[in-house]
């Protein structure tokens, strides 16, 4: 049994040849949708069969004793999302596949528009809370980033640089590698790192921009600073924060950077050497006027987090061990994973003060990365 996507009669009839079959349509219309599909499930008195089919494709479940009723389900659903109709009762019946229209809709979620990306290989999640918050897979890649007006995010899959839609439902590939992206408040330009692979690609590149709406890949430099490790893009003026050393080395010397979006204006905002904990990946704040950045503390190597303001002024220091990923909306809260939680979750903390004001839930496992839709 195997998704149909086309309703060729080949699968059809192989799964005839050992009884009845349902030929399951599904459609998804609505915002925030399954990426990965759905699960369809038929039972029926002895026999239960199972096909995963994407979110607007085809696919035969069977086989079943022909004249038999069977219970046909959806399942691995997204909170917000509902299948019209279900559960269907259908009877099978000899040669004929039965026709089964499956319609889902999506209603827009904001509680889901946090997207947290893990280690290579386990997927992108959504965040839907609740008592706790459940998360759950919507694809595979990792460092997901919401563009402006959260229709669609930026992501990283097998190195290659890739775009969705969340109202359609698409993933488009930008035929090009990158890491790290982000965009700029103009929306001709999406920004992201790529490395020089000398003696394992060790030494990283400028930071590159391409236009995402363009059919074809064509990056152009962003920032000529070949020294950078990470980085981050002002969401009201697309000026850039970025870290300048730190390529692995345990006590390397580095230094936390600001520049106009052409490049110009270069200032340093932070030095420091790196004792091999702390992220160093700064994160600008909804109204660019300040950024986190997770380093050692200044009485030891221990990592805190760093409020730093873009004028220069002295940074704010949160004395607590959490690594920061992203804002809140409103730029009151900071998301962190939280490993003094029982198992591994991810908390809201005050900006101000460090304190949890909220645990959203258990994380996947190996969270790297995650995005808070504005």
């Amino acid at each position: 049994v195997s998704v149909d996507p086309v309703g060729s009669n080949a699968l059809a009839f192989s799964v005839l040849c050992a009884g009845g079959a349902i030929r399951v349509t599904v459609t998804t219309t609505g915002r925030d949708r399954d990426f990965d599909g759905y699960v369809v499930t038929g039972t029926t008195v002895g026999f239960t069969n199972t096909v995963r089919v994407g979110p607007a494709s085809t696919g035969v479940v069977g086989s079943f004793p022909v004249g038999a009723t069977v219970q046909v389900t959806l399942g691995d659903l997204a909170p917000n999302c509902t299948a019209t109709g279900a559960p269907f009762s259908v009877t099978v019946v000899l040669n004929d596949p039965v026709n089964l229209a499956v319609p889902v809709t999506c209603a827009a979620a904001p509680s889901s528009a946090i997207l947290v990306g893990t280690a290579s290989g386990n997927g992108i999640f959504r965040y839907f809370p609740g008592a706790p918050g459940t998360f759950q897979s919507i694809g595979t890649g990792e460092e997901p980033r919401w563009a402006p007006g959260g229709t669609g995010f930026a992501f990283v899959d097998g190195g290659l640089l890739k775009l969705a839609d969340v109202d359609a439902g698409t993933i488009r590939s930008l035929d090009g590698s990158g890491s790290a992206p982000a965009y700029s408040p103009d929306p001709r330009r999406l920004l992201f790192l790529q490395f020089d692979c000398f003696f394992g690609c060790y030494f990283p590149n400028e930071i590159y921009y391409v236009d995402p709406a363009s059919p074809t890949f064509a990056p152009a430099v962003a920032l000529p600073a070949p020294d950078v490790t990470a980085f981050d893009v002002s969401p009201t003026t697309g000026a850039v924060a970025y870290i300048s050393g730190n390529q692995g080395i345990a006590f390397e010397a580095y230094e936390l950077r600001t520049a106009n979006a052409d490049g110009s204006g270069v200032r340093v905002l932070l030095t420091g050497r790196n004792p091999g904990g702390p992220d160093l990946k700064p994160r600008f704040s909804p109204n660019g006027q300040e950024l986190f950045l997770q380093r050692e503390c200044p009485t030891g190597s221990q990592p805190c987090i760093y409020i730093v303001r873009t004028d220069g002024t002295p940074p704010r220091v949160l004395d607590v061990r959490f690594r920061p990923l992203d804002w809140s909306p409103d730029g009151t809260r900071l998301l962190v994973v939280n490993a003094t939680s029982p198992g591994v979750a991810l908390s809201l903390i005050s900006a101000t003060t460090g304190q949890v004001v909220e645990t959203l839930g258990n994380a996947p496992a190996q969270v790297l990365s995650a995005t808070w839709r504005r």
